[in-house]
């Protein structure tokens, strides 16, 4: 990269007029514990999670180098922190509501109010919503979700458009969640089940 002109800094900025590795770094060091600590203050959060997105920041803002005016970095880091804080947060919320719905349904299994059910039970249930369904939403059902193929490839083998396999996958599955409404809960606690191991 072309050199750098003088670096000099005040409290808010850092300018340099292009970037390089030594004034990158420079910046870095003189900014990371600063943002680091304002980030864990605003957004309460734990200290690695808050150096592992400021860190992230940092990295986009080397990517991005090219486009960020030097004189823009402090502001740019500020708006891709907050940004990343807001989103860890929110993601967080869904864990927890989610553990909270898992954990639910594990005591409410525990205090008798779900029958227990059979495997057997449940693979014919969800055996007889599938035949419920008509002939060719069965199939594209059938090739999408026991076969794994893509909805291009289920359009080129049974010579229908992509649009048309959309429309008979999204009518299917509205169909299979109304057949199988007392089971939803259990299945998707079943799958998440077998996703943690």
């Amino acid at each position: 990269m072309n050199s750098s002109k003088s670096l000099h800094s005040n409290a808010d900025e850092f300018e340099v007029e292009v970037w390089n590795e030594a004034s990158f770094e420079r910046f870095f060091k003189e900014k990371f514990a600063s943002l680091c600590a304002s980030c864990q203050y605003k957004f309460d959060l734990g200290i690695d999670e808050t150096k592992d997105i400021v860190h992230a920041a940092f990295i986009k803002l080397w990517q991005l180098r090219d486009e960020v005016e030097p004189c823009r970095a402090t502001a740019f880091l500020v708006k891709v922190i907050g940004n990343s804080a807001l989103d860890s947060i929110k993601h967080s919320q869904v864990r927890q509501k989610y553990a909270r719905v898992v954990k639910g349904t594990a005591e409410e299994a525990d205090d008798g109010q779900f029958d227990v059910i059979d495997a057997k039970v449940l693979s014919a249930k969800i055996q007889g919503a599938l035949q419920e369904l008509p002939g060719q939403m069965r199939v594209v059902f059938e090739l999408s979700r026991l076969e794994g193929l893509t909805y291009a490839a289920i359009a080129a083998q049974l010579n229908i458009s992509v649009k048309t396999v959309e429309t008979q996958m999204s009518r299917a599955l509205t169909k299979m969640r109304t057949k199988l409404s007392d089971y939803i809960l259990l299945l998707m606690a079943l799958v998440q089940l077998f996703t943690f191991f």
